[in-house]
């Protein structure tokens, strides 16, 4: 028997699923119980803390009002900030449920201002459905679906095994033709990914050669720690992000608002240049309180 909190997770997930059918918005499921459905036939499979489900950036507004009438409310400080400062500065918006389950709803795969891409479009166009509590869920599928868990993964430096697991089981699933495509994929964020599931699960081989082999080495000795900024930009530039898009990033993390900003205060649209001042003022006010 599936633990409670994963029989809840699924069902969450069909009824958001047909709200959003029922509203007219576009959604795809990323990760959770959709792709734990498409890779092993089971919902309950893969491990999971929440759920991710991306829509396009126009149809958040109507997205976070199909959510909210189905009982999720926004995380602090998303409750109370302008929605067009989360939009421009992030990719996503939390929200929990009274009943313990939590949602993160997309718009993007990663902070604007993150170095390395992934195209949203392809994870549309891949979609496939799988049935979950007699619904069908949309979630990417194929070679997108593989760039994209890529891309996850080294945004987060591969700190969690499952995402290794998900690329080995992935590559399992795929027919021939499918496989060897995504073997031969020239994105360096692919190929690391499969150079770590060749280490750790002796799935096929990319075309990596021994420089990715090394790099797949360090994460993998890295032990699943949370990575720090400069260790996610670091990865960036050597999975080859360009110099101008790391400076983007590098700004965009010393400039722009983060969520302790927004929950120190939250400015009004029109005043949103000020938080740089902000941050200065909240960090004053930290550093004089220890005082």
């Amino acid at each position: 028997m599936p633990p409670a909190d994963s029989i809840a997770r699924v069902f969450e997930l069909a009824a958001l699923a047909r709200g959003f059918q029922r509203a007219g918005i576009a959604t795809v499921a990323l990760k959770g119980p959709a792709l734990s459905q498409l890779l092993h036939g089971d919902p309950h499979r893969r491990p999971c803390r929440d759920l991710d489900i991306l829509t396009p950036p126009d149809d958040i507004p109507d997205a976070l009002r199909v959510v909210r009438n189905l009982g999720y409310e926004p995380d602090a400080p998303f409750h109370r900030i302008d929605l067009r400062h989360a939009v421009r500065h992030t990719c996503e918006i939390p929200l929990h449920k009274a009943n313990g389950v939590k949602l993160d709803l997309h718009w993007g795969l990663a902070a604007p201002h993150y170095p390395l891409r992934c195209p949203v479009e392809d994870l549309f166009a891949s979609a496939r459905p799988v049935r979950l509590a007699s619904t069908s869920v949309l979630t990417p599928a194929g070679l997108p679906l593989l760039r994209y868990l890529a891309f996850h993964g080294a945004k987060h430096v591969w700190e969690k095994a499952v995402w290794i697991e998900d690329i080995a089981a992935l590559l399992a699933v795929m027919d021939p033709p499918a496989r060897a495509e995504a073997l031969s994929d020239p994105d360096p964020a692919v190929q690391l990914a499969l150079a770590l599931a060749h280490a750790s699960l002796g799935s096929p081989r990319g075309l990596a050669g021994r420089g990715m082999d090394d790099l797949a080495a360090e994460i993998a000795a890295r032990g699943g720690r949370e990575p720090e900024t400069r260790e996610r930009a670091d990865l960036a530039r050597r999975l080859g992000a360009e110099r101008s898009a790391l400076v983007r990033h590098w700004i965009g993390c010393l400039l722009g608002p983060t969520e302790l900003d927004w929950d120190w205060l939250a400015l009004p649209d029109r005043c949103e240049i000020l938080y740089p001042a902000v941050r200065v003022a909240r960090l004053a006010a930290a550093a004089w309180s220890r005082t």
